[in-house]
């Protein structure tokens, strides 16, 4: 399989279309080889590194893979990478929080910004979060910013989290 990453990575060095078509040929044929997952893993991980791809064709690279894996009925994903996956969730969240409470700062000052700090603390989701980003900007003060955070932070603590 490295044999044939190399040449498609030489191929492809100006063509990100291209790139990305040959990533995910090549990554389709270790599943129809039969190997196993973790095989399947160790080898994407050195496909992964010839074949760099820009961010948007690594989403829809992996979207296109997590599809093909459900057609095919591959194994569920491991405790381990669901472990993985929470733990990378929850720095999102946090640096999403991070810099909302930044902007809020240089938006409304630091009163507010320490009276929204225990409120964001409450939210462990990431799309409330970004639904906040907006409405920080369309915000015209920040008393109606903290009525706004209070209301959101209230219902996402009666709401579990979405993700895994």
């Amino acid at each position: 399989m490295v044999v044939q990453a190399h040449p498609k990575t030489q191929e492809t060095r100006h063509a990100a279309e291209a790139r990305y078509g040959a990533k995910l040929a090549l990554v389709k044929s270790l599943y129809r080889r039969g190997w196993n997952r973790s095989d399947i893993l160790e080898l994407f991980r050195c496909i992964d590194w010839m074949l760099r791809l820009p961010e948007a064709l690594e989403e829809r690279i992996w979207s296109e893979m997590q599809d093909y894996e459900k057609e095919r009925k591959m194994p569920y994903v491991t405790s381990v990478e669901r472990i993985g996956i929470r733990t990378g969730v929850a720095e999102g969240v946090a640096h999403e929080r991070q810099l909302l409470l930044r902007l809020i700062r240089k938006r409304f000052g630091p009163a507010v910004g320490g009276q929204s700090q225990p409120l964001l603390g409450h939210i462990t989701d990431a799309q409330p979060l970004e639904d906040l980003g907006e409405a920080l900007l369309d915000s015209p003060d920040g008393a109606t910013w903290l009525q706004v955070l209070g209301h959101t932070a209230e219902r996402t603590a009666r709401e579990p989290p979405d993700h895994p």
